[in-house]
């Protein structure tokens, strides 16, 4: 598997969190920032992939210009996914004659149907998967509209979390709980990973019912 973005912070979170969970199942997580490195994002993954080029790619980032780009990436029977909204009229170069030659798919969904969700959220209730690991950040009700702020301007390297019955936590990242929330922050898993723990810790010490 290969993760590529700009943003260093959101690196360091994959490297930190994911690298390690991935090598727990035998599989090798790479992280390159194409900006940085010396080496080129295609010559990287045809280098990885002897030539034939990724089974799956995702393109998450709303830009015309990298989803033509993460097109190259691609084998010549391989999925692409473009899992970020672009503005209707939105055109990029895609190379679509893999499709009938060999069968390549383009897709604008995860492809989920209700029953995946569904079986999604009980693997998730199972302790199967961990959605944890995707948090970066919690606030109280009151710090939602620094939470909305927060996704705009890509402020945390992850998804952020508000808890409605908490009113007046600020928004805060995972790594400032040790210095401001200790007693949630013991509760992290290793690498500062979100834990069901953490969560059931900060509602009993924040949460105020109302009378």
């Amino acid at each position: 598997m290969v993760a590529t973005d700009v943003n260093e912070s959101r690196l360091d979170a994959l490297n930190e969190r994911f690298v390690p969970l991935a090598e727990e199942y035998g599989k090798k997580l790479y992280v390159i920032n194409p900006i940085t490195s010396e080496q080129s994002l295609y010559d990287f993954v045809m280098e990885l992939t002897d030539g034939k080029g990724a089974e799956d790619v995702v393109a998450s980032v709303p830009s015309a210009a990298l989803m033509t780009e993460a097109d190259t990436l691609m084998n010549e029977n391989g999925m692409m996914v473009f899992f970020a909204g672009v503005p209707n009229g939105t055109m990029g170069a895609l190379n679509l004659s893999n499709v009938y030659l060999h069968n390549a798919q383009y897709t604008g969904t995860s492809g989920l149907t209700i029953d995946d969700q569904a079986a999604v959220l009980k693997r998730a209730e199972e302790g199967v998967l961990s959605p944890g690991r995707m948090v970066a950040a919690i606030g109280g009700m009151n710090a939602g509209l620094d939470a909305i702020d927060g996704v705009i301007n890509s402020s945390y390297p992850g998804k952020i979390v508000i808890f409605p019955q908490i009113e007046n936590l600020p928004l805060m990242s995972l790594d400032e709980l040790a210095e401001k929330l200790p007693n949630v922050a013991e509760k992290l898993g290793e690498g500062n990973v979100w834990t069901p723990e953490a969560e059931e810790a900060l509602i009993e010490s924040y949460w105020m019912p109302a009378e």
